[in-house]
């Protein structure tokens, strides 16, 4: 469509005026395509006419995009094309039908003002309103994480770096599991969290990532693995065996050490109150100087870092030893008279045999799976009053280390061992006492 008469003696004029006006443009970083350097630079129009609408620059990785409307002033035949311009820096050109342009190479953290105007026969035309955009680079975030566990509780304060934004804004940091399942999301002005509700007892690794307006950080360094230390659980399989005057107490370790070795046991006997410690290697104490007939109540519970676990219970009554009855004296009948002397029929009683201790158990044999040991055993082949009503497990480790474990059945499972290799024997227990070892197994923990 032809130029109105007016307009088209303006842009004559502007033409024949513009090399006069133009004006040198600063040196900048290179761009995505050719320079617009030599344009004539265009007398004012009327405002608003003929400058592009609505421009916008969004910051990025080191560039800009650029976007815009054309100007309404101009048919988009009389458009020849676009010329960006960037201060501090140099102007860029895009064909006629753009309406966006990426600006490359700008430094991160400089603020850059960016205009756009359209171009036709007659020169340049007016220049958009300014709009200024801070480029950015890529983000990041220390590598190493603090923990600090709770004296009085299961909660975990995990600390950080605070994010170079590298030009860009935080938004949030989150705190994730080394598989990446975010555990807590925090605001951008937090550097540290009180973690509640982690599973105790296992191990765990954390890690922290920040996001930022401009995308998300890299992860940083997962922790070292550690463990949310609780009290352990109370003891397993109490077993109480009484005897004449005396009680033998056996019991396995509990079912969850929560995080930390055990360090020892206590038993309380009642009535009387007494308590005795027992140390960590050892599960089973035997208590004498009771009183036969009179039932006691055994409390045992296990002890690690944290503190003391939940007691087990169980009750004896000690009773003297019963004594064999002898047999039956036959009472010689007198002989009659003129006859021989008749047998009375009577059969002696056989005399009781005690019960005897139970034979011994098979060799042990281990199957070890992460920190657990589950070792299993062939009972012994005695039965009735000389079976085997329980057992007892020595494990010998590192260093001469001696571990005594209890169990009522032929397996045992037990955790919390040092690495190393240990040696196992087994020996089958009743009323009556223990047997001798079964034959040494073996394994690494």
């Amino acid at each position: 469509m032809p130029l109105r008469s007016s307009r088209r003696r303006r842009l004559l004029t502007s033409a024949l005026l513009a090399p006069l006006l133009a004006a040198p443009l600063a040196a900048a970083p290179s761009w995505a395509g050719p320079a617009a350097d030599g344009l004539p630079t265009a007398l004012a129009p009327e405002a608003g006419d003929t400058a592009p609408r609505t421009v916008v620059a969004t910051a990025g990785l080191e560039q800009a995009h650029v976007t815009w409307q054309p100007p309404t002033g101009l048919e988009p035949a009389e458009i020849g094309a676009y010329v960006v311009t960037v201060t501090p820096g140099r102007s860029h050109t895009a064909p006629r039908n753009a309406t966006e342009l990426t600006l490359h190479g700008l430094t991160p953290g400089q603020e850059y003002q960016v205009t756009v105007r359209a171009s036709s026969q007659a020169g340049l035309m007016e220049e958009s309103a300014p709009v200024t955009v801070t480029p950015y680079t890529t983000p990041t975030i220390a590598p190493t994480l603090s923990l600090v566990q709770s004296d009085v509780d299961t909660s975990v304060v995990v600390g950080w770096q605070a994010a170079n934004p590298g030009g860009s804004r935080v938004v949030s940091y989150a705190v994730m599991h080394a598989s990446g399942a975010t555990i807590a999301t925090v605001g951008p002005d937090a550097t540290s969290t009180r973690l509640t509700g982690l599973p105790v007892g296992d191990l765990l690794q954390l890690k922290v990532r920040a996001t930022m307006a401009s995308g998300l950080t890299a992860e940083t360094s997962a922790s070292a693995p550690f463990a949310v230390v609780a009290a352990p659980t109370a003891p397993q399989h109490l077993v109480a065996v009484p005897g004449d005057g005396s009680v033998h107490l056996g019991w396995g370790d509990p079912a969850r050490y929560n995080g930390s070795y055990l360090t020892g046991w206590r038993v309380t006997v009642s009535p009387g109150g007494a308590v005795h410690d027992v140390a960590a290697g050892t599960a089973e104490l035997t208590l004498t100087g009771l009183a036969n007939g009179t039932r006691y109540d055994f409390a045992v519970a296990a002890r690690n870092a944290r503190g003391w676990s939940p007691e087990a219970t169980v009750s004896a009554t000690p009773a003297a030893a019963v004594q064999p009855t002898p047999p039956p004296t036959a009472t010689p009948t007198p002989t009659p008279t003129g006859g021989t002397t008749p047998t009375d029929g009577t059969t002696p009683e056989p005399t009781p045999v005690p019960a005897a201790v139970p034979g011994k158990p098979g060799k042990p044999a281990a199957k070890v799976v992460g920190a657990k040991v589950t070792l299993t055993w062939k009972a012994p082949a005695t039965s009735g009053a000389d079976r085997a009503t329980r057992y007892k497990v020595v494990l010998r480790g590192p260093g001469g280390r001696k571990v005594v474990r209890t169990s009522t059945r032929p397996r045992l499972g037990v955790k919390g061992l040092r690495p190393g290799r240990y040696r196992v024997t087994v020996s089958a227990g009743n009323a009556s006492g223990w047997s001798k070892a079964s034959r040494a197994g073996s394994f690494t923990r």
